[in-house]
């Protein structure tokens, strides 16, 4: 009966070591248990890591170089018209004295007041305004005058000449006095109008060369 006890024992014993050697094989070999439920939550919420994907880079853009345009240089003569002239010229009086002097015949003629203005447009066309006080003598008696002439028409220039058409003219005294008593004007032939010729330019004068009845004539004029 001892004997039967003993072996129940020693039965019961090693029933006990037995257990104790399956549980250790669930160990991992640093000795911790590995709990599979763990293993499987980290795995679920663990992302992939997002693969490395190279910035698209835009195409480059080349600009257009802009070339400003270039004005084709131009000769003050080549279209006919010479800048220099463009504008209001007024003759100088003692060019006016001479003009009139070979234009009208009377004697001593002079212009105390007044003026001849010419006005070149840049689009060809030409203006020229004579409005003065003429004083001169009638026999042997002083007289004077309010006299106006009035030319229009058009102008070119031309390897250094200046060339007017004139299309369009009137002229006319507005009153004479003479020895104390004034008599209203009458119409008048128009003075001989200046066709042009050489000339010379620049920003403050002009000179130009004109046939008159006199003769050839160097009006000067100033803006």
């Amino acid at each position: 009966m001892r004997h039967l006890m003993g072996v129940l024992v020693l039965s019961g014993l090693l029933v006990a070591c037995g257990g104790d050697s399956t549980s250790g094989s669930t160990e991992d070999a640093g000795g911790e248990a590995s709990d599979p439920t763990t293993t499987l939550v980290a795995a679920e919420v663990t992302a992939p890591e997002p693969e490395a994907t190279t910035p698209e880079t835009a195409p480059a853009t080349t600009a257009a170089a802009t070339v400003p345009a270039t004005e084709p240089a131009t000769d003050p003569g080549a279209s006919g018209l010479d800048e220099c002239l463009v504008g209001s010229w007024i003759m100088k009086q003692d060019t006016l004295d001479l003009f009139l002097a070979s234009a009208v015949p009377f004697a001593g003629i002079s212009v105390p007041s007044g003026a001849y203005t010419y006005l070149f447009g840049a689009d060809g066309t030409v203006v020229a305004d004579a409005k003065f006080t003429a004083q001169f003598n009638m026999g042997d008696t002083p007289a004077e005058a309010d006299i106006f002439w009035l030319h229009k028409g058009t102008w070119s220039t031309a390897d250094g000449v200046l060339s007017i058409d004139i299309t369009e003219q009137e002229a006319g005294m507005t009153e004479m006095r003479q020895g104390g008593f004034a008599v209203p004007g009458a119409p008048m032939e128009p003075i001989t109008p200046v066709a042009g010729g050489p000339y010379t330019c620049d920003q403050t004068s002009f000179d130009l060369t004109i046939a008159s009845p006199g003769g050839e004539l160097l009006a000067t004029f100033e803006r």
